[in-house]
């Protein structure tokens, strides 16, 4: 049992009658230990009182309409220090009940007496940070933007994952499984049990693409038997040519939904958007080819063509400037759909685009915008995917005869004569093109520095590296220049070798939404399929005999 002056100060707390002293023969003489222990407890109990009092002058102004704003501003302005009030969080976590006051009191009281909350004080800190680095500035907004314009980070799954319906469903799901597993009786979905299913699977498409590929619907509706195998249809030779079928209108109905919606992807490819008199809804679709993951996404959360707009403004100011890079890339990175949009729907010329965007004609920025398309970082798993390929490409390359035989043979001399990497990445892409009976010169033409008349004949190139090499260079020595020509244009220079220069090439292809050229349209499928390994499922005749050939 507590003594006598703690029971006293528990029933002045809590509201209860005080304690009765019974009558004793003899006073009990006090202990020095017992009277410090009363000072001790005297003290807690004004400093408690005091806190109290705080606490309710807290309570007090939640009653007040209009101070919540004037409070937030407060709460972020003030020191945490001792000598100051303890502000009172109102996050969305906070309401304005009794219940959160006692916690907030709670708190209140392990601060005072020095028994701080970690988890609190660390949320503290984090506030007061973000509150101190916040500006209004426009170079604050771009810098600290909290999350990339990009809408998806993942691409189409080779294996797709069937996901979690609702509970009712899964809950009539995981009967019918058992029945099947146990007499092999086949569910018959009612309409109500179908669209739950159907909606459960595009919402989980729409997280990876808008449209699908014959083979892609093919893949999510095996999925669905696979994992719940009492969904097969008797009827179908597959056992779920059915659900394919259902899943192909959904997504239909879904994309409907979300063009009345404003999902840029798909009112990219609206009526309204096709040329007058060509109003059909066949007509140029607008699609990923490529395997892009975000082919158009939508604005960041709070942004408008007329904000982004001003970023590209003020980007083309901080791209002239020096040690500037980190900046230009935040910009970047937060106009990418705004750039999209523009390449998307309206496929401008070159020469109109690199005067609009100069900062993305870049080498870093150029690998950037092929990561924000594909997720893939570029470089890295281009020379990766290449160098592991290049011994079988080299021994398929031995085996060709003929015509073909001798070019390659021509072109692989280089490799006698160095031991330079970059020579021998050469050596293999140009080999490439001739194995899959296309001309190299088409993709890399090299010219002599005292050659006057290259410059009109880059200026005729539509779609190819430049190589600019002095005039009785060995084959060792580094190019005086190496860069990119897309419509006449220059768009990359120095980039030093041939091989980054392909790879710089396939990524431009993809930023600016190019169609690769015909009279290379194999090789690039290779570099697109095999290397970069990006919609690696649908390959080309030619295309596919080399892969099967590289997976022997």
């Amino acid at each position: 049992m507590p003594p006598r002056y703690l029971q006293d100060y528990q029933a002045e707390l809590y509201g209860r009658p005080p304690h009765q002293p019974q009558e004793r023969a003899e006073p009990v003489s006090e202990t020095p230990e017992t009277a410090l222990l009363r000072q001790e407890v005297a003290q807690l109990k004004g400093m408690v009182h005091d806190l109290m009092d705080r606490v309710q002058q807290y309570e007090q102004s939640y009653s007040e309409e209009n101070s919540e704003e004037e409070q937030d501003e407060e709460a972020q302005q003030a020191p945490y220090g001792a000598n100051y009030p303890l502000p009172i969080d109102k996050g969305p976590q906070c309401g304005k009940s009794k219940g959160n006051i006692a916690i907030d009191r709670e708190i209140s009281l392990s601060r005072y007496i020095g028994k701080e909350n970690p988890c609190w004080c660390l949320d503290r800190g984090k506030k007061d940070d973000s509150s101190l680095s916040s500006g209004c500035s426009f170079d604050t907004d771009i810098l600290s933007s909290p999350e990339s314009s990009s809408s998806r980070s993942s691409a189409w799954p080779v294996l797709f994952q069937v996901p979690r319906f609702s509970y009712d469903t899964e809950l009539q799901l995981d009967r019918a499984n058992a029945a099947f597993k146990a007499t092999g009786t086949l569910l018959n979905p009612d309409t109500k049990l179908k669209s739950a299913i159907l909606n459960g699977l595009a919402e989980k498409i729409i997280t990876y693409k808008v449209y699908l590929s014959d083979s892609e619907f093919e893949n999510v509706a095996e999925a669905l038997i696979l994992k719940h195998p009492c969904l097969k249809e008797p009827g179908s030779v597959s056992g779920y040519s059915g659900w394919k079928t259902s899943l192909k209108y959904k997504l239909g109905n879904y994309r409907t939904k979300l063009r009345e919606l404003g999902c840029p992807e798909v009112t990219v490819n609206a009526l309204k958007q096709k040329p007058h008199g060509k109003c059909s809804p066949a007509y140029a679709v607008k699609k990923p080819k490529k395997a892009e993951v975000n082919y158009c996404p939508a604005y960041p959360t709070g942004e408008t063509t007329q904000t982004l707009e001003m970023i590209r403004v003020a980007l083309l100011s901080e791209v002239q400037k020096r040690n500037n890079d980190d900046k230009v890339a935040m910009m970047m990175d937060k106009t990418f759909a705004l750039r999209r949009e523009e390449v998307v729907r309206e496929a401008p010329m070159i020469a109109d685009f690199k005067t609009r965007w100069p900062a993305l004609f870049h080498v870093q920025e150029v690998s950037s915008e092929f990561k924000r398309i594909t997720t893939l970082h570029l470089q890295s798993k281009f020379f990766s995917e290449l160098d592991a390929h290049s011994a079988i490409l080299l021994k398929a390359y031995s085996k060709k005869g003929g015509v073909q035989g001798k070019k390659i043979k021509s072109i692989m001399v280089p490799i006698t004569q160095t031991d330079s990497v970059d020579v021998r990445r050469e050596c293999v892409l140009k080999g490439l093109c001739v194995y899959l009976n296309e001309d190299p010169e088409k993709l890399v033409k090299e010219y002599m520095t005292a050659d006057e008349s290259s410059g009109s004949t880059m200026a005729e190139t539509v779609f190819g590296i430049f190589v600019m090499r002095h005039e009785g260079a060995e084959p060792g020595d580094a190019p005086e220049d190496v860069g990119i020509i897309l419509e006449g244009v220059e768009v990359l220079n120095n980039l030093g070798s041939v091989p980054f220069a392909v790879a710089m090439l396939l990524a431009l292809a993809y930023a600016l939404n190019l169609s690769y050229p015909p009279e290379l349209k194999y090789t690039f499928e290779a570099l697109q399929k095999i290397i970069m390994e990006l919609d690696e499922s649908r390959l080309s005749r030619k295309v596919q005999a080399l892969k099967t050939y590289l997976c022997r």
